[in-house]
């Protein structure tokens, strides 16, 4: 894309603007300074033994299943009743367990990976808006990179300590993003035609990692028509193949059961309007304001300097306007976590980045013998405005970073320390010394390290009877009949205990959970608690 730019003006040259280099290394150690701090959690949090988060334990029970080559969307039963959501992050990591082993720490690290990849992503996206630039200024699109995973983990909290778990979203987020990159970047003729099922299969696989994604998927659709309806139509056949197909394939499989799983029981949950489209935009706003507002001022320079701003530009300010409004539609829904907001923390800081490569180029590239374009600022004052965008950008950024930057007590909350990693460890000990088989539907994987076999969560239980199911029968049976020698459960009072129908009739409290308490670091704060066995006859 050419910019049009008097002749008679020189183009910045970075020797002309010594003090971007200086404060782009500032900003770079600043945001390397704190990622060590962030991978010190990351670790501690990686190697501990048990859930971080409740939902942990049920999401490696499904990967079992698939690497013992057993189906996932079936009729609920006390041995399995699936999460309401689409496979491919289970199928992510089953492939590797199929050799390693089935793991929290494998679980965790593939979300870890998918993390790493999302600054790469944003270093791509600003790659591909102004290519001449990078080749010759590379720290812009290296430090759109940094900052952007900065950025990112500056609401690690706000957003649940969501980013490593053994959970989908992270995945989900790098797929639709990186589904971007490529739509973005894609070149016209053969190429492009690449590019568009190349981003089709992204997107694609994050709808099947998350349903969420469908929202991304009809805006790039939508920005793919405008750019170019023939390009569009291969992407439209793409996602239609693998989305529409393999849902009616995998519909098909499981004898209608997916469909109920993964879309009836969304539509059976109730959505808080007020709490979506109120309260959650405020909460957004009040935290990432500073980064509104570095945008504006990136798309600024383009009035200014009289050149026209890369295509792109549009592009990821549509994602992220999409990442505001799934993070609302998310947060409004039944039984909603933090963790909603995660999309619109990923997708603004690559139209942040985007809406500033204008000002990078500027500083780079060579444009004389362009034609030129009436009203455009001298060379001296077009210099002094540079370094005026360059040191406002810079301010909001380190506002940002200053004032948003987490403290050590919410660390030390998120963070499993090695006694934490000892009392995890005494309480495998504890649950292998107990008769079988053993119960524990909070963490059923606690249960599989303790040599007993699988069973359902509770959340899944949750979720078929507020879709009007009833508890399954072999379960109601099961607690009858004495067939647990031990059961594990994290909460007392009559509220969470008569949800198992019979239990307190058949089982009795015998004793406590000794040691330091256990509890989840993430989302429902939950712990093993007591220990329950038969009443004998």
């Amino acid at each position: 894309m050419k910019h049009w730019i008097f002749p008679s003006v020189p183009s910045l040259k970075l020797a002309e603007n010594p003090a971007a280099p200086v404060l782009a290394a500032f900003l770079a150690g600043l945001s390397l300074a704190m990622l060590v701090v962030y991978a010190r959690m990351f670790l501690a949090r990686l190697i501990y033994p048990l859930d971080l988060e409740w939902m942990e334990g049920g999401v490696l029970v499904h990967v079992q299943r698939l690497v013992e080559a057993r189906p996932l969307y079936v009729a609920p039963s006390v041995e399995f009743i699936p999460f309401a959501y689409t496979p491919f992050y289970y199928i992510a990591v089953a492939l590797p367990a199929t050799l390693l082993g089935v793991s929290f720490f494998l679980a965790r690290l593939i979300s870890l990976l998918a993390l790493a990849s999302i600054p790469a992503a944003y270093f791509r996206a600003v790659s591909s808006l102004e290519p001449g630039s990078v080749r010759r200024l590379p720290w812009f699109a290296m430090l759109a990179a940094l900052l952007g995973l900065t950025l990112i983990l500056l609401e690690y909290f706000t957003t649940g300590a969501w980013l490593d778990l053994a959970r989908g979203d992270t995945l989900f987020l790098a797929l639709t993003l990186w589904g971007g990159v490529v739509l973005a970047g894609a070149e016209r003729g053969p190429k492009g035609v690449r590019s568009m099922i190349g981003a089709g299969i992204l997107f694609s696989l994050a709808f099947w990692t998350k349903q969420t994604a469908v929202l991304f998927i009809l805006a790039a659709g939508a920005w793919q028509l405008v750019r170019d309806w023939r390009r569009c139509v291969y992407l439209v056949i793409t996602v239609a193949l693998l989305c529409g197909g393999g849902m009616l394939l995998l519909q098909w499989q499981s004898e209608g059961w997916a469909w109920f799983y993964l879309r009836r029981i969304h539509q059976l949950h109730s959505f808080d309007a007020a709490r979506a489209w109120t309260k959650t935009p405020a909460e957004l706003a009040s935290r990432l304001w500073p980064l509104g507002v570095a945008g504006v001022l990136g798309i600024s320079w383009s009035l200014v300097s009289r050149r026209r701003p890369a295509e792109g530009v549009a592009f990821w300010w549509l994602f992220a306007i999409c990442g505001v409004i799934t993070a609302c539609v998310g947060s409004g829904t039944q039984w909603a976590h933090i963790n909603a907001l995660l999309p619109a923390v990923v997708f603004l800081p690559a139209a942040i980045a985007a809406s500033w490569a204008g000002w990078a180029a500027s500083g780079s590239t060579t444009t004389e013998g362009s034609p030129s374009h009436p009203g455009t600022v001298g060379p001296a004052k077009l210099r002094r405005l540079h370094q005026a965008w360059m040191f406002a950008g810079f301010a909001i950024l380190l506002f940002h970073l200053h004032t948003r930057h987490p403290g050590p007590g919410e660390f030390s909350r998120a963070t499993p320390t090695a006694a934490d990693r000892a009392a995890a460890r005494s309480f495998i000990r504890t649950l292998r010394s107990m008769p079988g088989p053993i119960l524990i539907p909070y963490h059923p994987w606690s249960a599989v390290l303790a040599g007993s076999p699988p069973h359902f969560h509770q959340h899944a239980l949750t979720d078929i009877r507020g879709a009007g199911l009833p508890v399954p029968r072999d379960f109601t049976a099961g607690l009858r009949s004495g067939r647990w020698s031990t059961i594990v459960h994290d909460r007392h009072g009559q509220t969470y205990w008569r949800q198992w129908p019979g239990f307190t009739s058949r089982y009795r409290n015998t004793s406590a959970v000794r040691g330091r308490r256990l509890r989840t670091w993430a989302g429902n704060p939950c712990g093993p608690r007591t220990f329950w066995t038969p009443v004998t006859p």
